[in-house]
C-alpha cells in the first residue's frame, strides 16, 4: 500500500458528522459508528517542514523524502497513589511474613493487606490461558467501601488521596464491568457490572439483572476496584469478563490506564545470623509479561531489587535455614510502562510537586538478553534511598495519600525504530 498524499485538511468527526439538509430541512442525525474514538497511528505522527515542498506525484518506495519533525508522543506512564511503604527490617512483610527457609520451596505468601490484593485473575501477555496471580501490587484505579450482601459501592474522597468524591464517581458508568479482588469472599475476586451511577453511589447489578454479575460478599472500607477484560455490556454478544485488564475502551482503542499501571519493586529482610544465599522472585509486569529477579541475602539487613512488578507469583529460596526468619515486602521503587532512556525526556510529579532533579531516576537496563539479575527493562524512579536498591530522590515515603505521576516524551529513535520485530526501543527488552 502506498502513501496517500493530499492538501488536506483531513478531519476526523467521530459521531458529529451529519447531513447538512434533506430537501430544505436540516437533519441532525449523526452516523452510527460504535468504534468512534481516538485516532491511532503507527509510530505516532509528524509535522511537515513548511519550508520544503512535497512532490505532488509522490514516489512510493523512497522513504525519507517528505521532510518533517516527529510530533513526539507525550505519555503518562503512571498516575496513581502508592500504598504506604514499609520501613526496612522486620516490618517489610506485606508480601511474605517472617518465616524460615527451605531450599526450592517458595515462601508462604502473605494475606491481602493495604496495597496488596490476592488471587487476581488475569491473562499473561499474548496468552489465552487464564492465570491467577497470588499477589497484586496497588491493584486497580481506586479504593472504595463495600458491604457484604449490599449492591452498592460507597465512594469517598479519603480512599482516593483527597480527590473529590464526585470526581472519583465519574470513573464509573452504567454497563461497566469491574474486578474487585478479595471482595466476593476474603480470598476470592468479585466480577461485577455497574447498573447505575447516582451522585457518589455506585449500584451493582445482581446475577438476575445481568448474567455473570455479582455483589460484594465481604465488608471492607478499602475495596480495590479495577477494570475487566471486557469493558462493558455493549460488546457484541455481551460476553461476561473473566479477568482483570488495566485498559480503558476508547472507541476501537483499548488504552493502557495510567491509574492502573503502577509497578513496584521488592526487598527481603534476613534476621541477624541468617545463613541464606539467594531468593528468586517470579511474577509479571503490568502487561502480563513474566519476569524473575534474584537477590543475594545479607544477614541482619534489607536487600532490595532493581526490577518492578505488578503481580508476584512466588519467592523461592535457594537454601535451607530453619533457625532464622526471612520476610519480604514492597519497596519505594516504581516502574515506567514504556522505556525511559534520558532524564531530560522525563517529567515526574509527586505529592503535588514537580521533581526537578535526576536523583531517583534510573534509565532502562538495555542488557540483551535480560537476566534475573539485570535491572528494570523500562527504567525506574525511587522516592528515597532507604527503601530501594539505588539512590532515591530524597522525597517522602509513600503514605497512601501522595500521588505519583510519571510522564515522558519518547525520543525520535525510540519511536521510529520500534517495530513488531523489534519493540525494545519503545517497551524495553523482553523481561527475563
Amino acid at each position: 500500500m502506498r502513501a496517500t498524499v493530499g492538501s488536506g485538511p483531513f478531519i476526523s468527526t467521530g459521531p458529529l458528522l451529519v447531513p447538512t439538509t434533506v430537501g430544505n430541512v436540516a437533519v441532525l442525525v449523526p452516523e452510527s459508528n460504535p468504534e468512534a474514538g481516538p485516532n491511532l497511528s503507527y509510530q505516532g505522527d509528524g509535522i511537515l517542514d513548511v519550508r520544503q515542498y512535497v512532490p505532488k506525484d509522490y514516489i512510493p518506495g523512497h522513504p525519507g523524502v517528505v521532510v518533517s519533525h516527529l510530533n513526539s508522543p507525550y505519555i503518562l506512564s503512571c498516575d496513581a497513589v502508592p500504598s504506604a511503604s514499609l520501613a526496612p527490617g522486620t516490618t517489610l512483610n506485606n508480601l511474605c511474613a517472617a518465616q524460615p527457609a527451605t531450599s526450592g520451596t517458595p515462601f508462604t505468601n502473605a494475606a491481602a493487606s493495604a496495597g496488596i490484593s490476592t488471587s487476581v485473575p488475569f491473562y499473561p501477555f499474548k496468552s489465552q490461558v487464564l492465570t491467577t496471580a497470588p499477589l497484586a501490587v496497588d491493584f486497580g484505579f481506586m479504593a472504595a467501601a463495600a458491604s457484604a450482601g449490599v449492591d452498592t459501592l460507597s465512594i469517598n474522597g479519603t480512599a482516593t488521596a483527597t480527590a473529590s468524591s464526585l470526581l472519583c464517581a465519574a470513573k464509573f458508568y452504567p454497563g461497566q464491568w469491574l474486578v474487585m479482588p478479595n471482595c466476593l469472599t476474603a480470598t476470592t475476586t468479585l466480577i461485577t457490572c455497574v447498573l447505575s451511577v447516582v451522585g457518589t453511589t455506585i449500584t451493582f447489578a445482581t446475577s438476575a439483572q445481568v448474567a455473570g454479575s455479582n455483589i460484594p460478599g465481604v465488608t471492607t472500607t478499602t475495596a480495590m476496584v479495577g477494570t475487566a477484560n471486557i469493558p462493558n455490556t455493549g460488546w457484541l454478544g455481551q460476553p461476561v469478563p473473566t479477568a482483570a485488564a488495566p485498559y480503558l475502551a476508547a472507541g476501537a482503542a483499548g488504552m493502557l490506564d495510567p491509574t492502573q499501571s503502577l509497578m513496584r519493586g521488592w526487598g527481603i529482610f534476613a534476621a541477624a545470623g541468617a545463613t541464606g544465599s539467594t531468593v528468586t522472585a517470579a511474577g509479571w509486569d503490568v502487561y502480563g509479561q513474566p519476569q524473575t529477579e534474584t537477590l543475594t541475602i545479607s544477614a541482619g539487613t534489607t536487600v532490595y531489587g532493581k526490577k518492578t512488578f505488578k503481580y508476584f507469583n512466588t519467592f523461592t529460596p535457594a537454601f535451607t535455614d530453619a533457625g532464622h526468619n526471612y520476610n519480604i515486602g514492597t519497596s519505594d521503587t516504581y516502574g515506567f510502562a514504556v522505556r525511559t532512556d534520558r532524564w531530560e525526556y522525563t517529567n515526574i510529579f509527586y505529592a503535588g510537586a514537580f521533581v526537578a532533579s535526576a536523583p531517583g531516576w534510573l534509565g532502562a537496563d538495555l542488557t540483551n538478553p535480560a537476566t534475573a539479575t539485570t535491572g528494570d527493562v523500562r527504567g525506574t524512579f525511587q522516592l528515597l534511598t532507604a527503601r530501594g536498591n539505588g539512590t532515591g530522590a530524597g522525597l517522602a515515603a509513600a503514605n497512601g495519600s501522595n500521588r505519583l505521576a510519571l510522564f515522558l516524551s519518547m525520543p525520535l529513535y525510540n519511536t521510529i525504530q520500534s517495530t513488531p520485530s523489534n519493540p525494545a526501543p519503545f517497551y524495553g527488552q523482553v523481561p527475563a
